[in-house]
């Protein structure tokens, strides 16, 4: 069984981790990690931000994924074995139903809410996305 687990850093992807592992959702599963930046061109351009300020966002973006996956392969180790660890950019919900598309995932297990703007609403977008287009299962988990 191919698993795809996107993860942002936010509580309730870490909890989707966490119930998943007890469930054993991860057993003889092949587990894949995916994290989404969106692109330098979706940072607000501004006529007084230098070219070098823009470097050091999208630098810092990719850090700071790269950290969600080490953060992600963490709690799932010593346990389980991450079977790819992926780093995307572009739109979150398109990113995870290509990638889910490519590696014929079986389930997509996913928090409820990221870490965007608007996160008091009840789904959040990029979840209502990919629950809705996915052509396979798809494990919504909330925060709490």
């Amino acid at each position: 069984m191919k698993l795809l687990l996107p993860v942002d850093g936010s509580p309730s992807a870490k909890n989707g981790i966490y119930k998943s592992k007890e469930a054993g959702l991860f057993n003889n599963a092949e587990v894949h990690l995916l994290t989404v930046n969106t692109t330098s061109s979706d940072i607000p351009a501004s006529p007084y931000m230098a070219l070098n300020m823009m470097n050091e966002i999208t630098a810092a973006n990719k850090q700071r994924a790269l950290d969600v996956l080490n953060e992600a392969k963490e709690i799932l180790s010593p346990d389980y074995h991450v079977h790819a660890e992926i780093l995307r950019e572009g739109d979150p919900a398109m990113e995870i139903l290509r990638y889910a598309e490519e590696i014929q995932a079986d389930l997509i297990i996913m928090g409820n809410r990221g870490l965007g703007r608007f996160n008091k609403i009840l789904m959040g977008s990029v979840s209502h996305k990919v629950l809705t287009n996915s052509d396979c299962s798809v494990l919504i988990v909330k925060e709490k």
